[in-house]
């Protein structure tokens, strides 16, 4: 009998899309190629940026998430946020990263800079999706390590077609900044 191959393309975490091979024998018996990733452990820590009226903070956990199905697994990092604005709490979703067996569905952020391809991995990018629990919407971005002393983060997280026809943050807050320059204080 012929061979099988196949490549799925599965979305998940926040319209990230995941790539998943598959090889079939004639025996039915599968291997599962999993994503390759780099250097996601100089990631693992806490973050922050902190101004006179802003304080926006993430701690992030390397782990290992699967597919709802439980058929696709891939590692990454993950965790929860804090932001106050103006005095004001707008989110907290730190608590739940400090326990190793917390369930995923309490995470905000996960990013991963997986690949097929293992000379394709940028060590120092990582592709993320932000949950903002407040609004119960999803938005994708990227964190990007630089290699300054300490150690920083540049966290973007893109607008929504929403957000542009709004054109207006006060219009449609969202309980965490697009843009800021975090640094590490704490592994």
């Amino acid at each position: 009998m012929k061979n099988l191959f196949s490549i799925k393309v599965r979305s998940l975490l926040f319209g990230m899309a995941f790539f998943h091979i598959i090889f079939s024998t004639s025996t039915l018996q599968c291997q599962e190629l999993l994503l390759h990733t780099k250097n996601l452990d100089a990631y693992v820590g806490t973050w922050e940026y902190k101004t006179n009226t802003e304080t926006f903070r993430v701690v992030l956990k390397r782990g290992v998430l699967y597919s709802p199905d439980q058929t696709l697994m891939f590692e990454n990092v993950f965790g929860g946020h804090l932001y106050i604005k103006d005095g004001a709490t707008m989110a907290d979703h730190t608590p739940y990263v400090a326990d190793a067996t917390a369930d995923h569905q309490k995470m905000t952020v996960y990013a991963s800079n997986g690949d097929l391809e293992h000379e394709s991995v940028d060590p120092h990018v990582l592709q993320m999706g932000f949950f903002d629990r407040h609004k119960q919407k999803d938005r994708t971005g990227k964190l990007v390590l630089l290699l300054n002393n300490p150690p920083q983060l540049h966290w973007t997280v893109h607008k929504t077609a929403e957000m542009t026809a709004l054109n207006s943050e006060e219009d449609h807050p969202w309980s965490a900044p697009e843009e800021a320059i975090l640094t590490k204080i704490s592994d």
